[in-house]
């Protein structure tokens, strides 16, 4: 369904037209042509957002890229990015990371809190504080009855985790990130003009 970030309509057709509850899972930026298959779906669709303070984002990619089936499938050929990072410096790494998936990240940021879609923004931060609250809301917002479910059985989807899971405490980003490197992604948040430079600022880095 997804190909170079943008959704096929056929294949969006084909699903949504054949299934009344579809999940799925995907790191697709609200370009126009998503968004306007969103609208055409849009009674049918939920899309549902996770945000994330991207400074401790990256310290988590590092942490993840460092797991050895992570690293040994993106070091798998020549000219695989996987094995362009592998190769650097520990010292190099972080930088490398934070240069490739920053401007992404505020991309995927300004994208989808631009879309005029159905949509609801999930707070890391705010869902781990009370992950039956966030499940609850997530439910009611893609419309799920809740009353087969009880608070233990959302606690047990909620501590559900699975291979891509990585745990991280809230502020590591500014603990571990030097402060040079940190000043950089600040000065690149300010090339998206006063108005998103000043969200990105209060609900992605601060």
């Amino acid at each position: 369904m997804v190909n170079d970030n943008v959704i096929n309509p056929a294949a969006a057709q084909m699903i949504l037209g054949s299934f009344d509850e579809q999940i799925f899972h995907h790191h697709i930026g609200a370009t126009p042509c998503n968004v306007s298959i969103l609208k055409r779906y849009e009674e049918e669709s939920r899309v549902v957002i996770t945000q994330r303070n991207v400074l401790d984002t990256l310290v988590s990619l590092r942490e993840y890229l460092e797991k050895p089936e992570v690293r040994d499938a993106w070091d798998a050929g020549p000219g695989c990015s996987g094995g362009q990072w592998c190769a650097l410096p520990e010292d190099q790494k972080m930088k490398w990371i934070a240069y490739n998936s920053t401007p992404w990240y505020f991309s995927f940021f300004v994208q989808w809190q631009s879309a005029k879609v159905n949509k609801l923004v999930v707070k890391y931060e705010e869902f781990f504080e009370d992950q039956l609250d966030g499940v609850r809301k997530i439910l009611d917002f893609v419309g799920i009855d809740q009353g087969g479910y009880s608070d233990q059985h959302i606690s047990e989807i909620a501590g559900h985790r699975d291979g891509k899971y990585n745990v991280g405490r809230s502020g590591r980003g500014k603990e571990m990130i030097p402060q040079e490197m940190i000043d950089v992604i600040y000065d690149h948040a300010d090339s998206w003009g006063p108005y998103w430079s000043k969200r990105i600022k209060e609900e992605l880095l601060d």
